[in-house]
């Protein structure tokens, strides 16, 4: 294994990955700046449009433009894309920017966080492989909700999403509170109410939720009420006021949301796999049995 750590073999393991991530940021940039009208499913059609109407019109929201798929999104519309197609007066370089700039904060960010937990160059680089890597799996072009539509290509219907809680968990990496982790943490809560705004309570279920469950763990795990009062419990709280926040927003300049009849998820199913949640925990710290006896 020492031979191995210090071999040939691992170098040229380490730039074949190296090699592989960079061909596929190319991949994407090249189908995100020169394919986009081919791939203009029912969610990115709306996208494209808003964009369009917003140039067009000079206006901030596209009031005209109503998206009954899953809610409006537009976060990624109003900081990048609607101000670079007035700028360059090209629909599709301006996504392509737009979902580049994006991309590159994920990957800023994720690479951060893969230091932050100690991994070697050989994970980081695995782990950016995946990110990546342009999977069409599913893919369908009268709505595409794939791995590559929804995260690097296109529109990236959830890089913005993702781009936000990639830096929360980064956040929670921290054990110190300093003035740094103080602006960061009020950036992310910004985020969170663009996301709020955007996707409407949903962003509960993706970011909320797994948010509320770790506050939940470490106080088992720190056995201390005065857990609820830590820096990381008030971020966490943060997080869902934010939420919240931005949805009243939403509602206030009149957008339309489609959550509450576009799901992804029943009620049912959500209580079922929250039980399997707190199963799960229970096992894991020897409180319950796996099997009977």
């Amino acid at each position: 294994m020492r031979k191995y750590e210090n071999s040939t073999i691992k170098t040229l393991f380490l730039w074949c990955l190296a090699l592989c991530a960079s061909l596929e940021f190319i991949i994407i940039q090249y189908f995100n700046f020169f394919e986009p009208k081919e791939h203009l499913g029912v969610d990115s059609s709306f996208e494209y449009l808003k964009t369009a109407v917003i140039s067009k019109v000079g206006a901030f929201y596209p009031a005209d433009v109503l998206s009954y798929t899953t809610c409006p999104r537009e976060d990624k519309i109003f900081f990048l894309a609607a101000p670079l197609n007035r700028l360059l007066g090209n629909l599709w370089i301006s996504y392509g920017i737009s979902t580049l700039i994006i991309t590159v904060l994920m990957i800023f960010v994720l690479w951060k966080l893969t230091d932050r937990l100690g991994f070697n160059l050989m994970v980081k680089l695995i782990i950016l492989n995946l990110f990546l890597c342009p999977y069409l799996n599913g893919f369908d072009i009268y709505n595409d909700l794939s791995y590559f539509s929804c995260v690097n290509g296109f529109c990236g219907h959830e890089s913005t999403m993702i781009l936000v809680f990639f830096t929360t968990l980064y956040i929670f990496t921290f054990e110190d509170f300093d003035k740094k982790i103080l602006a960061l943490m009020a950036v992310v809560c910004l985020g969170y109410v663009s996301l709020g705004l955007n996707y409407g309570m949903s962003i509960i279920l993706f970011c909320g939720t797994p948010v509320m469950f770790y506050l939940v763990i470490k106080l088992f795990m720190k056995n201390d009420l005065r857990y609820l009062l830590s820096w990381k419990s008030v971020f966490s709280y943060g997080i869902v006021i934010s939420i919240f926040a931005g949805r009243i927003l939403g509602g206030i300049l009149g957008c339309g949301y489609g959550e509450d009849k576009i799901f992804w998820i029943t009620a049912p199913e959500f209580w079922e796999n929250l039980q399997h949640e707190f199963l799960g925990f229970m096992m894991l710290v020897g409180a319950m049995p796996g099997t009977g006896a």
